[in-house]
Formats: structure tokens, C-alpha cells, sequence
């Protein structure tokens, strides 16, 4: 699969001429862990100059069998890539830590990572799912059930930002593998839990995100 995108980009590269000037692909399939028929086949397309009529012929050039893998795909002028390193860099340095340019030139190539704003993303990041977090523990506190599927859902981000996090903080960070070990066994249906040890680890996770956010503040 990988051979027949990088065939497309490079003939949508030929069709669509100089105003594409990269197409990059990343997320999982970059990372080699795509998972058929569950993975997003993410792919950005830069421009000098966003046309929306080649936009719009681009639907008609993507061959059935890329077209079955529903590839995401997203568009950016260079310029806009170049002015925006301070607005995402949570994900823009994993794209630019796992990411292939199929064509074209690389955006994303040799590019630095403001890490005092990356903290800001994630503390902002971290903060406003705190906040959700303690919402929907008003609305389910008393339903397990709830409880079980917020947990498999949200652990996932959660465990991602903290990740990322750690990485930012080093030794100063607040490790919690326990905590989504567990969260993984449970989604996996390799445990089953009770309300008083979901109610545990609902505290755990609420302390756990509230003692990162308060080492990201402080560094």
C-alpha cells in the first residue's frame, strides 16, 4: 500500500503541477503500526496557493483501491505551515517526528520545536480536559457502566498528553503506569472492575492529570 500512495502522490504532483509543492504522509501509517480497516490513512497536502477547483478535482484522481482505505486528507498553504509552528506544536512535532514526504518538499524537515509553547499547548490541553473530566463525574458517578466507557475512551488522550509531557518535563515529570495499564486492561475486557475500583481509578487519573499540570506550570 505504501508503494501505490507514493505512486499517487507523486502522479498528483505531475497533474496538479507547481502549486503542490508537498504531500506528506504521517499519523500511523508513517509510524508503520496502521491498522487495515481501523487506521486513518492521513494525508496533507501543501500548496503555494489553496485553489478550491483543485481541490475539488482532486476527489476525482484518487485511485478505488487509496479511495477504500478512507484516506484523511488535509490542506495547507506553505506559508501557513511556516506561521503556525507556534499555534500546534503538539502536532507538529509528531508529524515532524514520524512523517514521509511521498513528493515535493518537506515542511517539516529540520524544524526546531518551541518547547516553551508546546508546554503551553499541553498544560491548555491538559487543563480543559481537567475540567471535562470533573463535569462528567457529576453526570456518572453513579453508573458504572458510564464510568467503564468514559474511562476507555478518555484514557487514551489522557495518557497521550501526559506522555508527551513527561517527555517535555523529564525528570521532573509525574509518572503514572499503573494507572493506564489498567485503563488498557479494561478496554482489552482483560479485567472487570467495580464501582468502588472504578471510582479509584477516576481519583487516580483526576490526581494524576492535576499534578502534571501543576509541574508543567511551574517549569
Amino acid at each position: 500500500m505504501k508503494n501505490e500512495v507514493q505512486a499517487w502522490a507523486r502522479n498528483l504532483k505531475q497533474v496538479l503541477g507547481t502549486n503542490l509543492t508537498g504531500v506528506i504522509l504521517y499519523g500511523s501509517a508513517a509510524r508503520g503500526d496502521l491498522v487495515p480497516g481501523h487506521s486513518d490513512l492521513n494525508l496533507m497536502l501543501v500548496f503555494k496557493k489553496i485553489d478550491l477547483g483543485q481541490i475539488a478535482k482532486i476527489k476525482t484522481l484518487i485511485p478505488r483501491r487509496i479511495r477504500k482505505k478512507l484516506p484523511r486528507l488535509v490542506f495547507w498553504r506553505q506559508e501557513e505551515i511556516a506561521n503556525s509552528w507556534d499555534v500546534f506544536p503538539l502536532e507538529f512535532s509528531d508529524i515532524a517526528a514520524n512523517h514521509r514526504c511521498l513528493a515535493g518538499t518537506d515542511p517539516f524537515r529540520r524544524r526546531r520545536i518551541d518547547t516553551k509553547r508546546l508546554r503551553f499547548q499541553l498544560e491548555f490541553e491538559l487543563r480543559a480536559k481537567l475540567l471535562k473530566l470533573r463535569e462528567d463525574w457529576l453526570a456518572i458517578n453513579r453508573d458504572t457502566y458510564a464510568q467503564e466507557r468514559y474511562l476507555i475512551k478518555a484514557g487514551t488522550s489522557f495518557e497521550y498528553l501526559i506522555s508527551k509531557a513527561q517527555a517535555v518535563l523529564g525528570k521532573k515529570g509525574v509518572t503514572a503506569p499503573d494507572l493506564f495499564t489498567k485503563i488498557k486492561r479494561l478496554k482489552k475486557k482483560e479485567i472487570r472492575l467495580k464501582r468502588v475500583e472504578l471510582q479509584d481509578l477516576f481519583y487516580h487519573l483526576h490526581e494524576t492529570v492535576e499534578a502534571v499540570i501543576g509541574k508543567i506550570d511551574a517549569a
